[in-house]
């Protein structure tokens, strides 16, 4: 399910914002996305291996958040918002494509009541995966 909303929000992007800046912006932390998950499963706080698509700065400020994950969801939200401040988007649209960035909070279980959310709900199921399979 993750991949097609990383697929939808890079493809809506590029369909509906005639602005290449915003959009090469949503894509690459679209894929940041996808890394500070995978760093987040194996509990890492780093993901240094994104220097090349973002740039130094971009990575440290990813490498600081409490949650690197929502940290790119948010950067992602950011690039929603300023297609429809520069009115290269309808509300319409900017739900469209927030649809799935909320789609993500709930698959990787972030929510209102967790202050410090983590990717508790796969961590405790790959847990509990491991424990069964290794008889424990």
């Amino acid at each position: 399910m993750m991949v097609n909303r990383t697929r939808d929000i890079c493809r809506q992007f590029w369909t509906y914002c005639d602005d290449a800046a915003i959009n090469k912006r949503a894509t690459k932390w679209t894929i940041a996305f996808v890394y500070a998950c995978k760093q987040s499963l194996r509990w890492k706080t780093e993901c240094n291996e994104l220097l090349p698509i973002l740039g130094a700065n971009d990575v440290h400020r990813l490498n600081s958040a409490d949650h690197m994950p929502v940290y790119c969801m948010e950067q992602i939200s950011a690039c929603i918002s300023d297609a429809l401040k520069k009115r290269l988007i309808d509300t319409q649209t900017a739900y469209m494509i927030d649809r799935n960035i909320t789609s993500f909070e709930d698959q990787i279980g972030v929510g209102n009541h967790c202050p410090a959310p983590i990717l508790t709900i796969h961590r405790a199921s790959l847990c509990t995966h491991a424990t069964h399979t290794l008889g424990a």
